[in-house]
């Protein structure tokens, strides 16, 4: 049964015109990850007492945490945002969204949904010479992948919802691409680090600058029933991914593909080449060299989506999935 969706952007809440509310994809997910020990790690440092962390207090370095991911993110937001705009400006994508913009009785905006996609006609693909001088320009193998796509007769749609009915999971897929009955799920990511597929940090030195040496954690793995999956990056990503393709093959199209842009800026390297920390652990960029794109192919990890989706179920059992089917 299709379903309007709204978002509540602020708080993060998906929710339907019947009322149910819904959990975001990257709240299920994050209950199969250990939470990072923010408070532990702090007061550890803050003993140690050495390299940026000399003289800080624990509340000091939670701070300094605090404020690195509010830049990070701001900065991953902007360009998040300015990748969506551009998709939607060079299309008829914006006039179809428009003409379906409503909102609830707490004035959250509707999504536009896989649902509508699948309703609509003539929607015409991307132009992608304006794409160029918007965006493309800056990003070329995104520039090459759109033009690929479009050139063969797929549709690209930014920021679309998907959701999950009997669940009440939902979430927001970054690109779209669709020639049906085929998809493929583009997603932006823009953190600082690399995107592995295996769990590991680099040793840091008595400054606090990140060494060559390269340390793999043995028995590092996501929670059950995922647990055959090493806590990773790439292994959260392709769940995510994973999850978003599942919830489309409910409506009976076929998975093509996932595909991670990891757009991210370049580092001055300190003395080991890793990337130079500052005094408030932040990686100093260097603005000469500008931004790189990595592209990460993501396989569609079913089986564990299957017995997240299964899990999911059985801890709500008996005490929660409550669904409304009429207001």
């Amino acid at each position: 049964m299709s379903r309007i969706i709204y978002f509540n952007e602020e708080a993060h809440r998906y929710s339907d015109d019947l009322g149910n509310i819904y959990l975001s994809t990257t709240t299920l997910l994050g209950q199969y990850e250990e939470a990072f020990d923010t408070k532990g790690q702090a007061q550890r440092l803050s003993r140690l007492g050495t390299g940026i962390y000399k003289g800080k207090s624990v509340s000091q370095i939670e701070a300094m945490w605090k404020a690195s991911t509010v830049a990070a993110c701001e900065k991953g937001n902007k360009t998040h945002d300015e990748l969506e705009l551009s998709v939607k400006e060079t299309s008829m994508f914006m006039n179809a969204v428009k003409s379906l913009r409503t909102y609830d009785e707490d004035n959250h905006g509707r999504l536009f949904t896989l649902d509508d996609v699948l309703e609509m006609d003539n929607i015409k693909p991307v132009d992608t010479k304006i794409f160029y001088d918007r965006v493309g320009y800056k990003y070329p193998i995104i520039q090459q992948t759109i033009e690929y796509y479009t050139s063969n007769g797929w549709l690209l749609f930014a920021e679309l919802g998907i959701y999950d009915e009997q669940r009440l999971i939902s979430g927001m897929i970054d690109l779209f691409v669709y020639k049906h009955p085929y998809f493929v799920i583009v997603d932006w990511k823009t953190n600082k680090d690399d995107i592995a597929f295996e769990s590991y940090y680099f040793k840091r030195d008595n400054e606090g600058q990140s060494t060559d040496v390269k340390v793999i954690k043995r028995n590092d793995y996501l929670k059950y029933p995922i647990d055959d999956l090493i806590n990773c990056k790439g292994n959260k990503y392709g769940m995510q991914l994973s999850v978003y393709a599942s919830m489309c093959e409910q409506r009976g199209l076929i998975f093509a593909g996932g595909i991670i842009f990891h757009i991210r800026d370049q580092y001055v390297p300190n003395k080991y080449g890793k990337p130079l920390r500052d005094k408030n652990n932040n990686y100093v960029v260097d603005e000469a060299k500008g931004k790189k794109v990595e592209v990460v192919i993501i396989n569609h990890l079913k089986n564990q989506v299957d017995r997240v989706f299964a899990d999911h179920l059985k801890r709500n059992h008996g005490e929660g999935i409550q669904y409304k089917i009429t207001m």
